[in-house]
């Protein structure tokens, strides 16, 4: 993890962007060790270029929710599908759901801490529960991609950020 000492830097809007970096970064790392293994499946091949292009931290061809929204349908099981198929379909569905999902969720950390965060914006967010929804929305990942985006919304239209729509419906 790095640190403000490391990066020589105090203040949180200069440190937020290298946290992002480094927090993408790994999510698409462990998301290639799961689309690496399939892709010869339909968006397979994407979905590893995809999180290839989140890695190198060059913007990506698609936004998460664009992205999502895109492969979803070639993900969905075929009727010819073997087991197989079914089984690496089921695992790349989880890794693009889980991934657009952790990203919505950092999207919503870079606009709540953005340059204007000060210590009275601080005290604010905490006194009326925000930071602890935020923290609930991260861990929800645990529970699914959709928890967690149905929870990242909320916290969004509690600080008046517009939410985005669950890509994954359909």
């Amino acid at each position: 993890m790095l640190t403000a000492a490391v990066l020589g830097e105090d203040e949180l809007g200069s440190l937020l962007s290298e946290v992002l970096a480094v927090e993408t970064g790994a999510k698409a790392r462990a998301g290639l060790i799961v689309a690496a293994r399939h892709s010869d499946v339909d968006a397979g091949a994407d979905a590893v270029h995809w999180l290839r292009e989140l890695e190198s931290g060059a913007p990506p061809s698609a936004t998460y929710d664009q992205y999502f929204s895109q492969v979803r349908p070639r993900l969905q099981p075929n009727q010819g599908d073997d087991d197989a198929t079914r089984v690496a379909r089921r695992e790349l569905w989880a890794v693009a759901a889980e991934t657009a999902a952790w990203l919505y969720h950092l999207d919503t950390v870079a606009q709540l801490f953005d340059e204007d965060y000060d210590e009275a914006r601080h005290r604010e967010l905490t006194a009326d529960g925000t930071i602890d929804h935020l923290a609930a929305a991260r861990h929800d990942l645990a529970l699914g991609a959709h928890a967690s985006w149905s929870a990242t919304s909320a916290v969004r239209e509690r600080v008046r950020i517009a939410p985005h729509a669950w890509p994954g419906a359909g």
